[in-house]
């Protein structure tokens, strides 16, 4: 069986209170050994680390999704940066620039993301990104926040829900960031997409990003780890590679982002 990493599933949420273990234990029957759990506020951070305390292969990420930006305050701030030093945290995320959902402004998403991004350089953690509708403001953003670091500093991390747009993508490709692919490339209208697959491989690691964007033929229905295996199936299909050189390849991705030690045999 091919081991897998779904580097997005937001097993934090509610969708999940009365299935969890269920749902861990299918996914992992289904060869999903490794999973990510973003936080999008510090309540929803606080429960995935409270998962990944419970199983040894799962980790969590702590972050200010751009839909909740304008409630962050000092004593937030402080809340996130001790979570984010638990030991099971290897990311910061969910961030980034929302223009589709308007619970915040844009000016307070991109305040948010900037003291994120750079509370990810001072941790040494990669960033899971969050784009909607927000491509150029984000480049910038992300472009001004490099520039300012000196030599002997990085910044990383993964355009999550990558869609296929070519300015992301050449940032990416200059900049050593990675391309979260999730069920969105087995919808039809991702064709652009889905014409990226081989180019993009090298760059790619999997999600779901459950509970939303279920792949075909779970489209509509509440999205899950399980999963998982359906999208490595797909980009196995349009890239010309085998299911396990997918696996492989994804999952050796998502630990060399992460900064983790993976059993893969």
């Amino acid at each position: 069986m091919n081991i897998l990493f779904d580097t997005h599933c937001h097993l934090c949420l509610h969708d999940y209170t009365t299935d969890l273990d269920s749902v861990i234990q299918r996914a992992f029957d289904q060869g999903v050994r490794y999973m990510l759990i973003p936080g999008l506020d510090v309540p929803t951070s606080q429960r995935a680390i409270e998962i990944s305390e419970k199983y040894q292969d799962i980790y969590a990420a702590v972050g200010f999704h751009p839909n909740t930006a304008g409630k962050w305050d000092g004593n937030i701030c402080r809340e996130m940066e001790n979570l984010a030093h638990h030991p099971k945290v290897v990311a910061i995320g969910e961030i980034g620039l929302d223009q589709y959902h308007t619970d915040a402004t844009l000016e307070e998403q991109e305040i948010r993301l900037r003291e994120q991004l750079q509370f990810a350089v001072n941790l040494n953690k990669p960033v899971l990104l969050h784009n909607r509708g927000a491509t150029s403001l984000l480049l910038k953003i992300l472009n001004e926040t490099i520039l300012s670091l000196d030599p002997e500093t990085c910044l990383n991390g993964v355009f999550h829900a990558f869609g296929g747009d070519a300015d992301i993508l050449h940032f990416a490709e200059q900049n050593k960031f990675l391309l979260g692919i999730g069920g969105m490339i087995t919808f039809p209208k991702s064709a652009p997409l889905q014409q990226m697959a081989g180019e993009i491989l090298s760059r790619t690691i999997l999600e779901t990003d459950s509970p939303v964007l279920a792949p075909l033929p779970y489209r509509g229905k509440r999205n899950e780890p399980a999963y998982l295996p359906i999208i490595c199936k797909y980009m196995a299909g349009i890239s010309g590679k085998t299911e396990n050189q997918i696996s492989k390849l994804t999952t050796q991705n998502a630990r060399l982002l992460l900064g983790i030690k993976l059993d893969i045999k």
